[in-house]
């Protein structure tokens, strides 16, 4: 099993440094059930075709470092707009990144379907705000090419691709949120001025309304003086 255990790493591509420090701890261990266990978890690296950068190349604690930490755009535009669908995303995309485990890996897959069910929830964005469809479409193309290119030369190109991606994905986002909140805040407008023509009060505002008119009894606003 030890051994079995040491192909798995083998095929990490660690540093010297940490591949030593990963064998010192396996030497420690005495129970059959234990680099079982280990030899489990190991074993269920992400598929190849998903690997966007070399493992453990610039840290012994984080697989593909740089396709990591391009994550932060992503947690920026969540905490930003309390998008908690994009939390989601950008925390299984990040987990992905640094453990490669194929089972965070679908987890981060599970994340982008999230997303892309909140986009189509809330579609009217893209008819209203037309200019949003741009910067989706943009982060799809850079998606693509990263699928296209860096999946079959990632020698080459290394994770470049993919952390652009990243940042596409926040950006659009971003710009996919501000243009659903601003619809939101000209809704809430329209029905304000809606309501001013037509001499009567949206319900979200009638509270606020009556205690305006105790205040001010002697207001044009106060229907009972019009």
């Amino acid at each position: 099993m030890h051994q079995k255990i040491v192909e798995v790493l083998n095929n990490l591509h660690l540093s010297d440094e940490a591949y030593g420090k990963i064998l010192n701890a396996l030497n420690t261990i005495k129970d059959k059930e234990s680099l079982q266990g280990i030899y489990n978890f190991l074993n269920e690296i992400t598929a190849s075709k998903s690997v966007r950068e070399n493992y453990y190349e610039h840290s012994d604690f984080i697989a593909e470092y740089y396709c990591t930490l391009s994550n932060l755009g992503l947690f920026a535009v969540a905490c930003y707009h309390k998008d908690y669908a994009t939390l989601f995303a950008a925390t299984f995309s990040a987990l992905s990144h640094a453990i490669p485990s194929q089972r965070l890996h679908d987890l981060d897959m599970a994340g982008v379907l999230l997303i892309f069910g909140k986009v189509m929830m809330n579609y009217n964005v893209f008819i209203e705000r037309p200019s949003t469809l741009f910067w989706g479409a943009g982060a799809l193309c850079v998606n693509l090419l990263d699928t296209l290119v860096t999946r079959n030369h990632l020698g080459k190109v290394g994770p470049v691709i993919h952390v652009a991606w990243h940042f596409a994905a926040a950006l659009a986002l971003y710009k996919f949120n501000e243009a659903r909140l601003d619809i939101i805040e000209q809704k809430d407008i329209n029905d304000v001025l809606g309501a001013i023509s037509g001499e009567s009060t949206p319900s979200y505002l009638e509270e606020s309304s009556q205690q305006l008119m105790d205040y001010m009894p002697n207001s044009p606003f106060n229907s009972h003086t019009m």
